[in-house]
């Protein structure tokens, strides 16, 4: 299954015109997750969670994208994730602008229901994670597989529960942790970063190449990518999760980077799925 579940029209829209005219900033590390939420009212509960978290099975099950945008609260998640970047008034303003031009949460959402078609969804339990409620939505489908998303669930404007952010399994990482890595891309004239923000932005044709060989199934060319890229960025996980998916026809390399995986994540929820043969 391909890592890659969300679309990025929309976020690509927002890009392109917060970057028109912009001088700065410097990005946030490569990997860190967006601002937590700032609670309005009384902490989420269990139960409201499990309410919650039934909800959004119903609303991928219904295939309902307007009831996912407003359950997830697709837009505030987006715009959050990038309001620690040292972006001007305008410049924020721009940002949800184009956002919303380009489709916004509803593009975002409803890409996920077509991503997931011929799926089960299930809402498997409930767990504390770093202070708050989370629920776990397990994906199972006859020819893609298994998925599973992991929503930490948080009160936010007016006492509403929301989405704080949401794990995905398969791709090893959070929502906001993609969209952010997206923006820290996009901003090379204004800041660049160093080290591994610095590798990021000097290898984005080859790791966008390498999604387009995991998408389309052209392991050898997204081989000889993965492997020629240098080794700090073969040991971020969400460039090694596409990399495992083109060696997938060589067992015996396959296992290798697989142990590789398991070294370098010993503790990562998405693990278990790597180990699964």
């Amino acid at each position: 299954m391909s890592t890659c579940w969300i679309p990025f029209a929309a976020f690509a829209a927002a890009l392109s015109l917060v970057l028109i005219g912009c001088k700065r900033p410097t990005p946030p590390s490569v990997g860190s997750a967006a601002p937590k939420i700032v609670e309005t009212g009384p902490p989420v509960s269990e139960k409201e969670a499990e309410e919650f978290g039934q909800k959004v099975v119903a609303a991928f099950t219904a295939k309902d994208a307007n009831a996912l945008v407003e359950l997830i609260g697709m837009e505030d998640m987006c715009l959050r994730s990038v309001s620690d970047f040292n972006m001007t008034v305008s410049e924020r303003k721009s940002f949800a602008d184009g956002f919303r031009e380009g489709g916004g949460g509803q593009e975002i959402c409803q890409a996920w229901i077509s991503r997931l078609k011929g799926m089960r969804a299930k809402c498997l339990h409930t767990r504390e994670k770093d202070g708050r409620w989370a629920v776990v939505i397990r994906f199972l489908g006859d020819v893609i597989g298994v998925n599973y998303f992991e929503l930490t669930i948080a009160r936010g404007a007016g006492g509403r529960v929301t989405v704080e952010d949401i794990y995905m399994y398969m791709a090893g990482e959070t929502f906001t942790q993609v969209l952010r890595r997206r923006m820290i891309a996009a901003l090379p004239a204004r800041g660049g970063g160093d080290g591994q923000n610095l590798a990021l932005l000097t290898r984005q044709t080859e790791l966008q190449r390498l999604r387009v060989c995991v998408q389309s199934g052209e392991t050898a060319e997204g081989r000889r990518i993965y492997f020629a890229l240098p080794l700090a960025l073969r040991d971020e996980k969400y460039v090694q999760l596409m990399g495992m998916q083109t060696l997938q026809d060589d067992e015996k390399a396959y296992l290798v980077e697989m142990e590789r995986y398991r070294k370098l994540h010993p503790k990562d929820p998405s693990l278990d799925l790597v180990l699964v043969d």
